[in-house]
């Protein structure tokens, strides 16, 4: 009835969506766009992770790229947020992937590396090719930008 005491409510605090985990044999870096957007840019570590990471790994539609004309790693670029899934990162975003992909390059001590970008599924590899060695289809686009280490990005 009236006056009696309701029962306690416990108030459960929202939990934060779990950082996206890396798959084997690639990095993880988490970047903020100006937009306020994140995404995952998953760079890989040796010429077999390459070839995973932009073959099987790597979706359709995400951005990829890789430092022109010199060895070094493949780097995609994932949407965190469902909603984002069918958008391309923002501009401010690519270049920040860009410069870590050309910071995990044979030309890291440059100061201006072009980066080619386009999408995972652009990517294709021949039978006779070694590990990482990719073919990469048109229509493909590059940046210029200076190479950049995960922790120098993330303050940006």
């Amino acid at each position: 009835g009236f006056g009696a005491s309701a029962p306690a409510i416990e108030k459960t605090k929202a939990k934060a969506a779990p950082k996206p985990t890396a798959p084997k044999g690639c990095r993880s870096v988490m970047v903020t766009g100006r937009d306020g957007s994140t995404w995952q840019v998953l760079i890989g570590k040796t010429a077999e992770d390459n070839d995973r990471l932009s073959l099987q790994y790597g979706k359709p539609d995400e951005v990829w790229m890789h430092a022109a004309s010199v060895p070094g790693s493949h780097a995609v670029v994932r949407a965190v947020e469902e909603w984002q899934e069918s958008l391309p990162p923002p501009r401010d975003v690519v270049q920040k992937a860009a410069a870590m992909c050309a910071f995990y390059s044979k030309a890291k001590t440059q100061r201006s590396v072009e980066v080619h970008v386009s999408t995972c599924a652009q990517v294709s590899k021949s039978k006779s090719s070694p590990a990482g060695q990719v073919l990469l289809k048109r229509p493909w686009t590059s940046v210029k930008v200076a190479p950049q280490s995960p922790e120098t990005v993330s303050k940006t």
